[in-house]
């Protein structure tokens, strides 16, 4: 059974905040965390991407305004039609649709990223979905909420008063998932943190931090996921 959650739910809130979405984490409180979480994930992604990229749960273009990509390369899709509209506003050379990533009957694509999108856009049926659209010898990137390090809100949607728990899963559970499906070569890392940052330290040296903790499974928000389609046939053995 696909452990997809509440789609009209989540496509109706996040078209509610589309255009409030950037400006909720620029504000001073998380501004700092959140530039620091993007520095980690410049330092985790590719500094370019070969081949085709397809961008699951694209937003408002935060992998766009991370690294830059021709826009022959990208195709973004997002549930909702607010983020596309803003993504587009935002990138205007690169192509945004609204579309669901399992509606895609079959693909041939050289990448696949998801960033802060499954514990909404889905669950961990997104790899399996990602085996079927990627090309042998692909690549999946993806960020996931940690089970095990407490998170248990989204800023953007508790900010602005939504009442929503995301989807959040153990390494382990992560691991088991992608052995399923026959992804091989896979890299799992944790970074930013459930514990308080002081105020003031500046976003490099929180970036430094959350670096140096990567694999300390118990304070970590997130993980970052990179793991290559190895073998055409899924269950294919796993290969490490």
């Amino acid at each position: 059974m696909a452990d997809r959650i509440g789609k009209t739910t989540i496509k109706d809130i996040y078209s509610k905040i589309a255009t409030r979405y950037d400006s909720c984490y620029s504000d001073g409180e998380i501004k700092a965390v959140i530039e620091a979480e993007d520095l980690v994930l410049k330092n985790l992604l590719p500094n370019r991407f070969e081949g085709s990229v397809l961008d699951c749960g694209s937003g408002t273009g935060l992998l766009l305004d991370l690294i830059d990509i021709e826009p022959n390369q990208y195709w973004g899709i997002d549930l909702s039609e607010s983020m596309v509209s803003v993504a587009k506003e935002k990138h205007p050379k690169h192509i945004f649709q609204v579309k669901d990533m399992f509606d895609i009957k079959a693909g041939s694509v050289d990448n696949i990223v998801s960033l802060f999108s499954i514990p909404d856009y889905c669950g961990l049926d997104f790899i399996d979905k990602s085996f079927d659209l990627l090309e042998e010898g692909g690549t999946l990137y993806a960020t996931f909420i940690n089970k095990s390090g407490g998170y248990e809100k989204i800023h953007c949607i508790d900010q602005f008063g939504f009442d929503y728990s995301p989807h959040r899963y153990t390494r382990q559970e992560i691991n088991d998932r992608l052995k399923m499906f026959g992804f091989g070569l896979v890299y799992i890392c944790g970074f930013s943190t459930t514990d308080e940052i002081p105020k003031g330290v500046y976003s490099e040296h929180i970036a430094e931090y959350f670096l140096q903790e990567k694999f300390n499974l118990e304070t970590n928000k997130y993980y970052f996921v990179m793991a290559k389609k190895t073998h055409k046939e899924k269950g294919y053995p796993y290969a490490l």
